[in-house]
Formats: C-alpha cells, sequence, structure tokens
C-alpha cells in the first residue's frame, strides 16, 4: 500500500493526493494531526489511512502499481510513434556564438557538462539539408494527422547573429513546402539586443513567436545580461522590445494571425522581484508580455557561491505568492506567473492516465540539429546522446537505447514512489555526459520535500477563489 500524502490549506482544510487515482480529496472529518505525517507529508498513522479508504470505499485509492508493462510496449513503439505521429519540432541551433556574456549562461565556464561559446556557425547548406528532412519525414504523417504543424526553432548562441540562415531558412520552405501545409509555425529565443525594426516585421509576418529574454529590473538585468566587452544591455534590450511592440500592434491591427511576442525572465537567489514589480507597474503594456519565470540552475555548478540561501530566496517568492493568494498582489503578470509555475502544474495534473514517461518526450519527437548536422534529442541536452546526423536520419537503435536506459532507472528507482504519477523529470534533467543517465536524485528530494507546500498553495488560492476550479 502507498502511503498518501496529505496538506492542510491556510483555511485549515485538510486534503490527501492519491498517486493511483491521482484524486485529490478533502479530509477533514479524518481528524489528521502533525504527528500522523512525515516531513515530506507522508500519511504514516496506519488507522488514519484506513479511515480515509473507509470514508472514500467506491475508489481504489492507494493501492501498489505497476506500470512496467505499459513502460516496456512504449518503449517497443517509439519507433512507430515517431513514424505516425511525426517529429513536432526542428530546431537549427544555427550558431555557438553569443554577444552577450550572461554570467548565469548554462554555455559557459559554469557549468560541468555543458559546451561553451565559439565562433561555430550553421551555413546554409546543413539548415536546408536538415529542412528537407524534417518535411520530408512528416510527409507520411499528413495521412494520419491532416493538422499536424511543423514547428522550425531558431536557437543559439545568439540566433540573430546568423540571420541570413534565418531568412533563407523561412523563404525556402515557403517556395518548397510551406502549401502542403495549413501553417508552418516559426520560433525563435532572442537576447534582443540585434532586434531591428526590419528584423521584427519579419519574423512577425512570417508566423514567428518571438521570445526575448529581459531578467525584470534594469538593476538585475545589468547584473547578469552584459555584453562581452562587459557593457550594460538593458536599455537597449528594452528599447529594442518597445518597437517590436509597435510593429506588434501595428501588425496585429490589419493581421490577426500575428502570434504574440512574449518575454523570458532568468532569476537567481539576489534577484528581486520587489523592484521587478515596481518595474512592471511602471510599463504595465510591456512587463505584461512576460511568460516564463526560469530560475538559474543550482545542479552541476559553481554559480550560486556568494549568493545569499536557497531559503531566503525562496521565502521572498513566498511572500508574493502568499500575496496573491489573499487577494492582495499588485495585478501584475509576474505574481500571476510565479503563482502558476509554483502550484499550477501539480494542480492540473490530476486524472486517471499513468504518467508512463515523467516529464520526457520519446527521442525523435524533437530534434536538435548542430552546426555540423549532429542530431540530439533536444536543444536542452547540449551536445550529449546524439540520435543521428542529417545525411543517415535518425539512428533508432540509439532511439530505443536512451529510451530503455531512461525507463529501467525510473523502474528501479520509482516503483515505490507515492508521487510518481506527477514526475517531471525528463532526458535534459538526467544526462551526465557520456550518453548516460542517472537518477537525479537531489532535484527528486527537492520536489517529494515541497509538494504538500505547493499543493497547499493551490487549494488555498482555490477556496479564496483566485483561481477557477479545474
Amino acid at each position: 500500500m502507498l502511503k498518501p500524502i496529505a496538506f492542510k490549506t491556510k483555511n485549515d482544510n485538510w486534503y490527501i493526493y492519491d498517486n493511483k487515482t491521482r484524486f485529490v480529496l478533502p479530509i477533514n472529518d479524518v481528524e489528521l494531526c502533525e504527528n500522523d505525517l512525515d516531513k515530506n507529508g507522508n500519511v504514516i498513522e496506519v488507522g488514519k489511512i484506513h479511515q480515509i479508504k473507509n470514508k472514500y470505499k467506491k475508489y481504489p485509492l492507494f493501492e501498489d502499481f505497476d506500470i512496467s508493462n505499459e513502460m516496456d510496449i512504449w518503449v517497443e513503439g517509439s519507433k512507430d510513434f515517431i513514424t505516425s505521429n511525426g517529429i513536432r519540432q526542428l530546431t537549427l541551433i544555427i550558431t555557438e556564438a553569443c554577444n552577450f556574456r550572461c554570467k548565469y549562461c548554462f554555455y559557459s565556464d559554469e557549468y560541468e557538462y555543458s559546451r561553451n561559446h565559439s565562433k561555430n556557425m550553421m551555413d546554409w547548406s546543413i539548415a536546408k539539408k536538415s529542412i528537407d528532412y524534417y518535411f520530408n519525414f512528416n510527409k507520411n504523417v499528413l495521412t494520419y494527422n491532416p493538422n499536424f504543424k511543423p514547428t522550425i526553432g531558431f536557437y543559439g548562441g545568439e540566433p540573430l547573429l546568423n540571420w541570413d540562415v534565418i531568412y533563407k531558412s523561412v523563404e525556402y520552405i515557403k517556395d518548397n513546402y510551406a502549401s502542403n501545409y495549413k501553417e508552418v509555425f516559426y520560433t525563435i529565443t532572442t537576447n534582443g539586443y540585434l532586434l531591428n525594426s526590419e528584423k521584427s516585421k519579419y519574423l512577425l509576418d512570417n508566423g514567428f513567436s518571438i521570445a526575448v529574454s529581459l531578467d525584470g529590473n534594469k538593476e538585475d538585468h545589468n547584473r547578469n545580461r552584459i555584453l562581452h566587452n562587459r557593457e550594460k544591455t538593458y536599455d537597449s534590450v528594452i528599447r529594442n522590445i518597445i518597437e517590436l511592440d509597435r510593429i506588434y500592434r501595428d501588425l496585429s491591427r490589419e493581421n490577426n494571425t500575428i502570434y504574440p511576442y512574449t518575454l523570458l525572465m532568468t532569476y537567481d537567489n539576489n534577484t528581486s522581484f520587489s523592484n521587478t514589480i515596481k518595474a512592471a507597474l511602471e510599463m504595465p503594456d510591456i512587463f505584461n508580455k512576460f511568460r516564463k519565470i526560469n530560475k538559474v540552475k543550482s545542479m552541476n555548478t559553481n554559480y550560486y557561491n556568494g549568493q545569499r540561501g536557497d531559503k531566503e530566496a525562496y521565502a521572498d517568492v513566498l511572500d508574493i505568492v502568499n500575496s496573491y493568494i489573499d487577494g492582495n498582489s499588485n495585478g501584475t503578470n509576474i505574481e500571476t506567473i510565479l503563482f502558476n509555475q509554483l502550484t499550477l502544474f501539480q494542480a492540473n495534473n490530476v486524472n486517471l492516465v499513468n504518467n508512463t514517461s515523467g516529464g520526457t518526450c520519446i527521442p525523435g519527437e524533437k530534434l536538435a540539429v548542430t552546426h555540423s548536422g549532429d542530431m540530439y534529442i533536444c536543444e536542452r541536452i547540449d551536445y550529449q546522446s546524439s540520435i543521428g546526423n542529417i545525411d543517415e536520419g535518425i539512428n533508432w537503435n540509439l532511439q530505443k537505447k536512451y529510451l530503455e536506459d531512461f525507463i529501467s532507472i525510473k523502474k528501479s528507482y520509482c516503483k515505490s514512489c507515492n508521487i510518481s504519477n506527477l514526475c517531471n523529470l525528463c532526458f535534459a534533467n538526467c544526462s551526465c555526459g557520456d550518453d548516460k543517465f542517472f537518477m537525479n536524485e537531489e532535484y527528486c528530494n527537492k520536489y517529494k520535500h515541497n509538494i504538500t507546500k505547493l499543493f497547499s498553495l493551490y487549494y488555498t488560492a482555490l477556496e479564496n477563489g483566485q483561481v477557477s476550479k479545474v
């Protein structure tokens, strides 16, 4: 029998989460106390567990379950899955060069398993081969899914440094492949420094989703996001975003198919969210475009040496989230995103479908191609676990091997986990170089320790009417 996790909202209401059914159920009448739980919120008092089971007899709560067979079927059918459903996204890593030297950059000396910046640029011949492979591979997918939408991403380094390949790629696709699909979708993530009016208009006109990195307030942005000569970048980037916003608004009035641009923020333990919220209140039209707020990775790095501790930094975020829950927020998008990202995944991930894969994709669903034509599982795995090349295509033996290795780790480590159906580990979280994977226990233990707090925050907000019921 798997022990359930229990949590209490700020309104003193108790709930349990059951891993097999993924149900969250109220249990106020069970009269739990803190001594009935361990440090991670697991109910350890057997009598209370049986009391809850009797309360909800019609549900198969707290039962052991083994999805090994589902995992094996998933592995054996991995090639057929890709050939039937297609490669969802092709990411062209068109440059390893960057005009910025962000202090937390994954491609700096701060990270053990990552590449460093270089002058390598993808030339047009490699991009063309990659595009031809992608569209030729996917042409049969339209038989199974006539609404299949090809997605092409441009990644770096700073991709705008290789504008010629971006332009040629789009024009080549329009001339040779776009007519076969209802729509071709493009993505680009940029630091925004080179994003002038001409480039902004071209990207928006051609179906790009543009993501620009801006680290919130001016002081925090300039603390980390600097040019190679150490000059600060905030003023230039915000000026280009304002121009991008003007062009977006003008085009949107003429064409409602223009994709909105988004902003991305990266933070660390020294980030001042209070100053970012002030900036958001001063520039609401711009800061409303934030969609993701990501923390600098803490694993395999010395980046956080000298910064304040995790607990102190986390307390600042919790203060903002608690204000949101209590209905006392400033109404900025920053506060909403922090609440959603901290709590919403767990709360929304409640249904009867077993989480066979965890948070990972099947290798081949996405392809990242380097300047040399090598293929990788995705752009986040950083030149580890090659899955083929553009001349020979996907290596199906490697695809199956990576999936078998990953699933084997999950089978042995996660069998008795009572939140395995909420797991979001993927290849990128567990890659340790040399095409090998490991169980990231640091990530896992943090998740187990925080899960009841995150559920409590969400359900308090739900009780307070701050979110719609899922």
